[in-house]
């Protein structure tokens, strides 16, 4: 398994674009995190006890050299390259902030301010320039319109930082990320949001306990038979740690554990054939 892993891990290092993640995965009490990182092709995960910046570094190398797509965490901050901050976080940030202050008329028409900002810049990066210029002046093309949609957005956001009004927090997150927050129109190809988080409703949670392991397998099992190497490996652990013959209420027991096990063998035979 080893070598198909390092395998996963240089063809993710080599890609002009890669988005992370990380979420809590808690078993028996003890706090740990499932980090992701992936590509159009490629989906890579791995447990961690630390959800410091140095896991980043380990997955994505210490020198990579391609637009890191991830949300505000500062874990994410020891990348010293190109970095594309999350729109949906900040979007869904922006609505969670509506929802505590629903009478603020100047609130939601600075949100409604941001999306359009936002949309027409996602609109543009999918047309992209004029085809018929030059690549040079394609590429220059595609810098200014960064340029011009980050300073439009910081002109809306300028007059809040340092207030007391709702929107002064994401304002001054504006302020640290703005040349962050628009790469996506300059660079081709990179994502304006991380891919698992296009689908995720305001306020979902996204923490995992191990009784809902089996769940969660096969859900992500549907998606890429490319997560099947870590979840083998992971599942093997479950079932060598915990007593499967005297399941807590909610847990199934060895029988159903096999059958994952067996479905994991033959989807790995698939995959690798």
């Amino acid at each position: 398994m080893q070598p198909q892993l390092a395998a996963l891990k240089m063809e993710i290092r080599a890609s002009p674009a890669v988005q992370a993640d990380e979420t809590g995965w808690q078993e028996d009490g003890s706090n740990g995190y499932i980090w992701s990182v992936s590509t159009p092709s490629v989906r890579y995960y791995e447990y961690h006890h630390s959800r410091a910046g140095e896991v980043v570094k380990h997955l994505i190398g210490e020198d990579f050299g391609g637009v890191l797509g991830s949300d505000f965490y500062a874990g994410y901050n020891i990348h010293q390259g190109m970095h594309q901050r999350c729109w949906v976080h900040f979007l869904r940030d922006a609505h969670e902030i509506k929802e505590k202050f629903p009478y603020d008329e100047e609130l939601f028409t600075w949100a409604a301010s941001v999306k359009a900002i936002y949309d027409a810049a996602v609109a543009w990066a999918e047309h992209g320039p004029d085809p018929h210029i030059s690549p040079r002046n394609q590429s220059l093309a595609r810098v200014a319109q960064q340029h011009a949609y980050a300073q439009h957005l910081w002109q809306l956001c300028q007059p809040y930082v340092g207030t007391a009004t709702p929107q002064h927090t994401l304002c001054e997150r504006v302020e640290r990320f703005l040349p962050e927050l628009f790469v996506f129109v300059a660079v081709p190809g990179v994502p304006a949001h991380k891919e698992n988080d296009k689908q995720l409703p305001a306020g979902s949670q996204k923490k995992t306990s191990v009784k809902d392991f089996p769940e969660v397998f096969l859900t992500r099992l549907r998606q890429s038979h490319l997560y099947i190497f870590f979840y083998m490996k992971e599942l093997m652990h479950f079932c060598g740690s915990h007593d499967v013959n005297h399941p807590e209420p909610g847990r199934r027991g060895p029988s159903h554990l096999r059958d994952l096990l067996t479905l994991i063998r033959l989807s790995a035979l698939e995959s690798v054939a």
